[in-house]
């Protein structure tokens, strides 16, 4: 594929910016919520004796949250992953010249991006242990 010419990378390369900086902050909420629930979770059933209906409450809620923070965790992996493959396709492959302006941007959504998968695996799998 031929490049881009400079001008035309840079105007495209804010627009990608953007949505990245979007979907990852959609990604956080996503990847919190699997670890509140699990902190609820434990706290109650740390507070009441296996048997009680307390406990069976938070061991069924933990079902039901494990299965949430599956779908949407999966669900806003995907769509940042697509926008940051778009977005790290522009900056490594199309732009004509290497640019550290442009790099250092698109690595540090993209670290913060794996953080949050990271987070939302502790989450889910934390649920999935409580469940």
């Amino acid at each position: 594929m031929s490049s881009i010419s400079f001008s035309d990378a840079i105007a495209v390369y804010g627009a990608f910016a953007g949505v990245a900086a979007i979907t990852t902050a959609l990604q956080a909420a996503v990847a919190l919520q699997p670890l509140a629930q699990l902190d609820d979770v434990r706290h109650r059933k740390r507070d009441s004796n296996p048997g009680d209906a307390r406990y069976t409450n938070a061991k069924d809620d933990a079902k039901t949250y494990f299965r949430g923070a599956i779908l949407l965790s999966v669900g806003a992996v995907f769509v940042n992953a697509a926008v940051l493959t778009a977005w790290g396709y522009l900056v490594f492959a199309v732009v004509p010249t290497r640019h550290l302006y442009l790099e250092l941007p698109f690595v540090a959504i993209g670290v913060a991006a794996l953080y949050l998968i990271a987070v939302a695996i502790v989450g889910v799998v934390g649920l999935h242990d409580e469940k």
